[in-house]
């Protein structure tokens, strides 16, 4: 390592540096670089322990750069350049232009390095060769920002002996033909890029392990950039220590092809693999084809896998999803070699054939447990003689094609273009049960229950959704939930029954104009049972239909209207929405307590005079907590006359009051009186205060000019 660090009098002391504070040089560095010719070779560490310091970052005589045909740290040497404008350029184009290790006591191993510090820069116009010869050991390290090391010709790390490549902190290195890491039979090259805007960039091939051993760590957000890719391209016989790149939030990006336990052409000749690690945060990008050969491993572990035309295992290769996400899986080859989809998410963005060889990638078990999400565009078809189970992960399919065996333990099926229909026909049969730890979601169609047919959601993390629907069976829902994106009819054979359960329905709340109805929820022509549970959302139930509530019931949210009776045992029913009783109007009977919350409003229509059929009427039992708003609404153009009384609302009893009341105005100097609203329920047309003031002020006019007329006659 480099000894510049020491004061100069130390320095001078060791050996006797040149007179020049910006290039220094201690023991054996010949010839002297501040007068060496371009013609020349410059030798470190020839004869002895030799180390060369290239410094920009102090003061001195302007020297900074050092220029010769050739340039060779030997073992037992170090080459510091450091700061920006200090450079060392090689003009020689032969591929030793710039030998780092070059051993000259052969079987002692001794280390050799190069240091490109604060902007400093190397050049070879030709190869670069880092850990030249057996058994050297070079260390080469390029950080900070516009540090550099540029190779003109091919750069070799580990080219016979045991190499390694440090790129920080914003330090590049470039290589304008190949990068070669483990070149020859027992050699070792070892490169990490890592830190802010660091960059490795090859123009044509980056071999990791050709006939040695190579590893490559990009991190930390880093780049690398290489036309071809080549991972363990001959092999070694030593397995314990295969080539290896690995990618951690960062990004490798080939511009044509990445070849892993092989090369372009062929196969590893030996039986250790290439292993490429696909780690959180990385992205490996392949514009042609992704061929794994026979040796050779990809594991896929968090980060996003390689986009390729063509990912081929047919010689062989072996792809592990374990986490993270897979796309474009319709453009695996997997005849020939293995695919194992262990954990992650798994995508087709086509139709999926699940024969013999596509279910394999399950293991010995095929099933989607809670480690695997599989996610299909189109149609997934599980052929004749195959079985797939849904243990706990997650299916999402356009649609779903079973000739052969399905079998839903546990887990979430997404059907994203098709309805589902429960029945004899039905694609899960005439029974669907749900429990806990399961999920059917239809998420762009419709989710019928056709006669005869049974939805069955029961437990707390169970549940079933659809864009829409109909109901002619029978659905029960015990302490999970329904939800319905779109217009949800419970027709007349149909059976709802929500028991310590909450279901959802669309609908914005607003009553649609000319009375109450919001066809965007649930429409009930059924039976629709409710013990204590939550309903979300727009609920419609005309007269004819049945509304049974026990125990504690709450409507969030939405517009709940129509003329059905609440019946039952129910001890509060909880309006937080609206509620317009009445099929404009209706009488509506509920049994129990109701209780209107702060948000709520409470809409009761007049079109008449006659109770139930010509204005609502709403018959409470129990009693009747009043808050939020209570909204007077005139249909047909009915104009109320002096006189009219409405009975609006009967309660066992009364607590609380209306925030606001909103009222009609009416002609003829008439209003409202609703002064006996709270305690009788009733509100009744009397004249404006104004008009009835000038009524008794005309009455006592005439009244006293005819005491005058009678006191004339006297």
């Amino acid at each position: 390592m480099p000894r510049f660090a020491r004061p100069l009098a130390v320095i001078a002391a060791l050996s006797t540096p040149l007179a020049h504070a910006d290039v220094i040089t201690i023991g054996n560095v010949s010839p002297d670089p501040t007068t060496i010719l371009p013609t020349q070779t410059l030798s470190i560490g020839l004869a002895a322990t030799g180390e060369l310091l290239i410094d920009n970052t102090t003061d001195g005589n302007g020297l900074t750069s050092v220029t010769s045909l050739n340039g060779t740290l030997f073992d037992q040497s170090s080459v510091t350049v450091k700061g920006a404008g200090a450079t060392w350029d090689t003009l020689s184009t032969s591929l030793s232009s710039l030998n780092v290790g070059l051993v000259l006591l052969f079987g002692v191993p001794n280390t050799s390095s190069l240091d490109i510090e604060n902007g400093g820069a190397v050049n070879s116009n030709g190869g670069i060769n880092l850990g030249h010869s057996l058994p050297s050991i070079s260390i080469v390290t390029v950080t900070g920002t516009n540090s550099k090391l540029t190779s003109a010709n091919q750069l070799f790390v580990g080219s016979a002996g045991s190499a390694t490549l440090n790129i920080e902190n914003g330090g590049a290195v470039t290589s304008n033909s190949d990068t070669i890491l483990g070149v020859s039979r027992g050699s070792t090259g070892i490169v990490t890029v890592t830190g802010t805007n660091s960059k490795l960039t090859t123009a044509n091939q980056l071999v990791v392990g050709s006939d040695g051993s190579g590893t490559l760590n990009i991190e930390n957000g880093r780049t690398v950039n290489s036309a071809i890719g080549q991972i363990g391209q001959i092999g070694q016989t030593d397995l314990t220590n295969p080539s290896t790149v690995t990618v951690t939030n960062s990004t490798w990006t080939n511009t044509d092809s990445l070849y892993v336990g092989g090369s372009d052409t062929a196969q590893a000749t030996f039986a250790n693999s290439g292993i490429l690690n696909i780690n959180t945060g990385a992205n490996v990008s392949v514009v042609n084809t992704l061929k794994i050969w026979s040796p050779g491993t990809v594991n896929l572990n968090g980060g996003t896998h390689p986009t390729a035309d063509l990912i081929d295992l047919s010689a062989g290769g072996i792809l592990n999803l374990n986490t993270g996400t897979f796309t474009n899986a319709q453009l695996l080859n997997t005849t020939g070699g293995t695919f194992n989809f262990n954990a992650g998410t798994l995508q087709f963005n086509s139709s999926l054939t699940l024969d013999a060889t596509t279910i394999a990638m399950f293991g010995a078990t095929p099933e989607i447990t809670s480690v695997h999400t599989l996610e299909v565009t189109g149609t997934s078809t599980i052929i004749a003689g195959e079985r797939l189970a849904l243990n706990g992960g997650t299916l999402s399919t356009g649609s779903l094609n079973i000739l052969g065996t399905f079998d839903f333990d546990q887990g979430t099926l997404n059907l994203t273009n098709s309805s589902l229909t429960i029945g004899a026909a039905g694609l899960l049969g005439s029974t669907l049960v749900l429990q806990p730890g399961m999920a059917v979601n239809v998420t762009n169609a419709t989710g019928n229950v056709d006669a005869g047919g049974q939805l069955l959601i029961n437990g707390s993390t169970a549940s079933f959704s659809a864009a829409g629907g109909t109901n002619n069976g029978q659905i029960s829902v015990i302490n999970g939930s329904l939800t319905y994106t779109d217009a949800m009819t419970n027709n007349t054979s149909g059976e709802l029954t929500l028991v310590n359960a909450t279901a959802t329905f669309a609908g914005d709340g607003i009553p649609t104009s000319g009375g109450g109805n919001n066809a965007d929820g649930l429409t009930n022509l059924g039976t629709l049972n409710l013990i204590n549970a939550t309903v979300n959302g727009d609920v419609h139930s005309p007269a004819g239909s049945t509304i049974n509530v026990a125990g504690t019931v709450t409507f969030n949210n939405g517009l709940v209207s129509g003329g059905a009776n609440f019946s039952g045992t129910s001890n509060l029913i909880t309006f937080n929405g609206t509620y317009s009783p009445g099929d404009s109007p209706s009488d509506v009977q509920i049994t129990g307590d109701v209780s209107l919350g702060t948000a709520a409003t409470l809409i009761l229509e007049l079109a008449g005079t006659t109770l139930g059929t010509e204005y609502d009427h709403l018959n409470i039992t129990g009693n009747l907590a009043a808050d939020g708003t209570l909204d007077i609404q005139l249909l047909n153009n009915f104009a109320p006359t002096f006189g009219d009384t409405f009975d609006l609302l009967d309660f066992g009893s009364l607590t609380g009051t209306f925030d606001a009341i909103n009222l009609p105005s009416l002609a003829g100097g008439l209003s409202f009186d609703t002064s006996s609203l709270l305690t009788t329920g009733s509100i009744s047309v009397v004249p404006e205060p104004t008009t009835a003031m000038l009524v008794t002020f005309l009455g006592l006019i005439v009244t006293r000019r005819r005491q005058l007329n009678r006191d004339t006659r006297l």
